[in-house]
């Protein structure tokens, strides 16, 4: 019999990987450049510095959490360091949607929910007016993204952990 967490690995590493697949191309393609060149104007022309903290908190705040707990809803923002910034709650975690909406441009799992206030699909791209790479650990979803120019790293996950 197989361990369960071994089967949920086994399917976040295949959503990742599926998303991967859709933003294969060719990186001579002109259509895969001008994409790219989109991605890096969203990333870095439309949103300000100052601006990501805010995205951020607002992710954060449209979270899901465990409704039935006494616990409060929690972020930590940890600049201790000074080569990285890690963020970390008590959310649920990920859901596959919103792994293939975060892989994406201008598709939110948000837009259904009048309770969030995210929906455009954008806001998070403001972390690459900031970072290079931005790493993600949720439920099990390991990966990682990055604005390296003329690439497709904003919307193609690089899997992180294959255990």
């Amino acid at each position: 019999m197989s361990d369960p967490l071994d089967v949920i690995r086994a399917q976040r590493r295949a959503v990742l990987q599926d998303i991967k697949s859709q933003w294969a191309g060719d990186e001579d393609d002109p259509r895969t450049q001008a994409l790219a060149r989109t991605l890096d104007h969203i990333a870095t022309q439309t949103t300000e510095n100052h601006k990501l903290l805010f995205e951020l908190i607002q992710n954060a705040d449209d979270a899901q959490y465990n409704t039935n707990s006494l616990e409060k809803a929690e972020l930590v923002i940890d600049i201790s360091n000074p080569l990285f910034v890690v963020l970390s709650g008590n959310q649920l975690g990920f859901t596959e949607a919103n792994v293939r909406a975060i892989c994406n441009v201008a598709m939110s799992s948000k837009t259904q929910n009048a309770e969030q206030i995210g929906e455009k699909g954008l806001g998070f791209k403001a972390c690459f007016s900031v970072f290079k790479t931005v790493s993600i650990f949720s439920d099990y979803y390991c990966f990682s993204l990055n604005d390296e120019p003329g690439t497709l790293g904003m919307v193609s996950p690089r899997i992180l952990r294959e255990d």
